[in-house]
């Protein structure tokens, strides 16, 4: 456990110093006295003065002592609720407050509360943008999907609307392709609707549904793409939504840029006792580090690696070079996993910080 920072550790020696004092300055006081009348043949006034003396040296002891008891108890108390508040933070709960006061330590318990309110505004705002950016992809998807296959559709009936009364044969051609094409659009918005529902919802596991949604990926895009899971810890909803939804859009990303023959994906335990989740093909690839030095990285890759790095401990990791293929890594702690506070910023890193 680390020791308190120095200005902490400074107010908590104060109220033992203060109860030294104290006592000091009362036996120094006796000692005085004893001084001035320790000469001073009468043996009366001695024996007076002593047992008082010692009372009175006595009692100022236990009154020091009592008092600083008191006080470090305080500061002690107030220290813990300040470690308390940062657990909370750690664990993503923002509404927890340190204590405030007007000393010194008081006014730094004030300024990590501030801390703690523009991170909660900052989560807000960060759900705010990725809630606009799903609507964006939403909306791509059904202009590149849904929409495109309507409108070759409605081509298909023009067409056989002008060529059926010269030639019917031909008009119901027209009509079984606008048909197939009606039936693919269908097909097309049932996928998006159901990539817009929750894991929680689905009522199966992660690696179930992300199963499924590889194989019915793999068929759509006539792409060769295997999957490979484990048995998982458990994972919060939130977390497994998430690496859901990082899994769409990276298969997504696949079928429109990668030219890829060959997917895998991956699900599993790592290590440290979280999950990992991978997917890799044999695309063309890119330069990764160029490609994000130079803000090059687009729509897709973005929403991923913002949707890993709000995952509980979530980390996202791109590894592509040209001609090599792409592959994700994205890896998240379990839900059984405690907040760890070196997972943060420690007390004494925030105090240099503020």
């Amino acid at each position: 456990m680390k020791a308190p920072p120095l200005r902490l550790r400074t107010q908590l020696k104060e109220s033992h110093i203060k109860a030294a004092a104290t006592t000091a300055l009362a036996t120094l006081g006796f000692f005085v006295l004893l001084g001035l009348f320790g000469n001073r043949p009468s043996s009366n006034f001695l024996e007076r003065l002593l047992p008082s003396a010692l009372v009175l040296a006595l009692s100022s002891g236990v009154v020091a002592g009592i008092s600083g008891y008191l006080s470090a108890r305080r500061l002690a108390w107030r220290f813990d609720a300040m470690s308390k508040a940062a657990d909370a933070w750690a664990r993503g709960d923002f509404s927890a407050m340190a204590p405030e006061a007007t000393d010194e330590m008081g006014q730094l318990a004030g300024r990590l509360n501030r801390m703690a309110t523009e991170l909660r505004d900052l989560m807000a705002l960060r759900q705010d943008v990725a809630t606009l950016e799903e609507r964006n992809r939403l909306a791509r998807d059904l202009h590149d999907t849904v929409k495109q296959h309507l409108f070759a559709a409605s081509m298909q009936i023009g067409a056989a609307k002008a060529l059926l009364p010269a030639q019917p044969e031909l008009a119901l051609t027209r009509l079984d392709a606008a048909n197939d094409l009606a039936q693919q659009a269908q097909r097309d918005l049932t996928s998006v609707l159901q990539e817009l529902r929750p894991v929680s919802a689905q009522g199966a596991p992660l690696a179930i549904l992300l199963k499924g949604h590889v194989s019915d990926w793999s068929r759509r895009n006539s792409i060769p793409t295997t999957f490979e899971s484990d048995e998982l810890p458990s994972l919060s909803p939130e977390a497994a939504n998430g690496l859901l939804r990082v899994a769409q859009e990276a298969l997504a990303n696949a079928s429109k840029h990668s030219e890829a023959t060959r997917v895998e994906v991956s699900l599993r335990r790592d290590d440290a006792g979280g999950v990992r989740l991978l997917i890799r093909d044999n695309g063309r690839g890119f330069d990764a580090r160029q490609h994000r030095l130079c803000g090059g990285e687009g729509f897709g890759l973005h929403t991923m690696r913002e949707r890993a790095q709000a995952l509980p401990g979530g980390r996202f990791q791109l590894l592509s070079t040209p001609g090599a293929g792409c592959c994700i890594v994205v890896r998240c702690d379990s839900a059984a996993r405690p907040a760890r506070m070196d997972d943060f910023l420690g007390m004494e890193d925030a105090i240099r910080l503020l």
